[in-house]
């Protein structure tokens, strides 16, 4: 079984080996300083992340990206305080590859709609296709900025997630 330190240990042999891994421009070494402290997540968020690293394991995803999407989610971890005790395997893994090469200033702008569990469970619901799934997500953050949306103000987030998940079950992903 995998633990935690192993992850760490590999993703931080992985960074050594090859440092361009970490896109400069979209903060990618602050996610990347976050990993050490996974070890000292509790226990049930610590075997969350072991169910996350197994999870991602039964994709062909190559090893170098899901070490960068479980930096990602490291990074929501620390810097949005992200309770991934709430959330599927599948739901952190559409966040944490969608704010792979996300700024940590935009990652805290946009969270607070795409955290929301019924759009993301809306997302998959509407297609198994990874890359639609990724490409729906885009286009909600994109239509965050957009729309201006005050993040803070957790009404207007309310009502923007729920304008949201309609024009997602008006769409059909399937053509």
């Amino acid at each position: 079984e995998a633990t935690i330190e192993e992850a760490v240990k590999r993703i931080n042999d992985l960074v050594r080996e090859d440092f361009e891994v970490l896109d400069k421009g979209d903060d990618d070494i602050n996610k990347w300083t976050t990993i050490p402290k996974l070890v000292l997540l509790d226990e049930i968020r610590e075997k969350k992340i072991i169910d996350f690293i197994e999870y991602m394991d039964t994709s062909s995803l190559p090893l170098k990206e899901k070490a960068m999407i479980l930096v990602s989610l490291s990074g929501l971890i620390e810097y949005t305080g992200l309770d991934i005790n709430n959330y599927e395997d599948g739901d952190l893994y559409l966040l944490a590859d969608h704010y792979q090469n996300v700024s940590i200033e935009d990652i805290k702008y946009t969270i607070s709609v795409l955290k929301n569990k019924e759009l993301l469970q809306e997302i998959r619901k509407q297609t198994l296709d990874l890359e639609d799934r990724k490409e729906i997500i885009d286009k909600v953050s994109d239509a965050i900025y957009v729309s201006k949306l005050d993040t803070n103000n957790s009404v207007a987030v309310l009502n923007f997630v729920k304008e949201q998940i309609a024009l997602i079950e008006d769409t059909n992903f399937d053509n």
